[in-house]
């Protein structure tokens, strides 16, 4: 395989290929609707950032199924400030990490907390991209003692990008051959079956049951294969009942 798409060991995967596989995996993990979007992001920028990435990513979202129920707990009134995640993943409070920080800042106050009881605390890095997206850098420290994370910002210097997913948009990610395609066929658990019904409402048209096509009929994305296949099955037993 060239260089372009990486090596028998290697694939380069385009940055769409990865938030579609990624979301379909954060479904798999069973997130709730609102928390899937960002902590795709997540898990996306562990990647880029060399953390657990893709490597861990099962062991990851078995974390992620055995969270505890939301019960995050903010004290805003100490500096400075206090988050206790009550057993959430690093990857899901990530990005309300970013918003606290950035919200503080902007209201006076230093951008600091302190962060306990968060499940994963080596991928709390993940928050770096989110800041960036805001226009502010992180410093992050983790008392080993205590097992606290303590996370600052500050303003990015002029002329910084606040895109942290372009060199991904431009270059992809190399993630192991045998890693990727495991976590592919994985995210297919998020997918309803195949089945006769479902190819007879896929794409842009309904295929009834007597073969009747109801939508375009110049339809060329949608496989009729299985349905060609059990209409005729139907065909041979109407004619053998005669």
């Amino acid at each position: 395989m060239s260089s372009e798409f990486g090596s028998d060991h290697n694939l380069r995967v385009s940055l769409r290929e990865c938030r579609m596989v990624l979301e379909r995996l954060m479904h798999v993990a069973k997130l709730d609707p609102g928390q899937v979007g960002s902590t795709r992001d997540s898990a996306l920028y562990s990647a880029m950032l060399g953390l657990g990435g893709f490597a861990s990513l099962r062991k990851n979202i078995q974390l992620l199924r055995a969270s505890e129920q939301w019960q995050v707990t903010l004290d805003h009134d100490v500096q400075p400030m206090r988050l206790d995640c009550a057993g959430q993943h690093a990857w899901v409070i990530a990005p309300l990490l970013s918003d606290l920080l950035v919200d503080d800042v902007r209201c006076g106050g230093p951008g600091e907390i302190s962060i306990s009881g968060m499940v994963a605390p080596g991928e709390v890095r993940v928050v770096e991209p989110f800041l960036q997206k805001q226009g502010f850098t992180a410093e992050i420290s983790w008392d080993r003692v205590r097992e606290v994370a303590r996370v600052s910002v500050r303003p990015m210097p002029i002329g910084f990008s606040r895109d942290p997913l372009d060199p991904v948009r431009r270059e992809g990610l190399m993630v192991p051959t045998t890693t990727w395609w495991d976590l592919f066929r994985l995210s297919s658990e998020a997918l309803a079956p195949d089945s006769f019904e479902s190819r007879r409402h896929a794409g842009a048209i309904i295929v009834e049951a007597d073969g009747r096509v109801i939508g375009r009929q110049d339809e060329d994305d949608t496989d009729l294969s299985l349905l060609a296949k059990q209409l005729r099955g139907s065909a041979q037993d109407a004619s053998l009942d005669h």
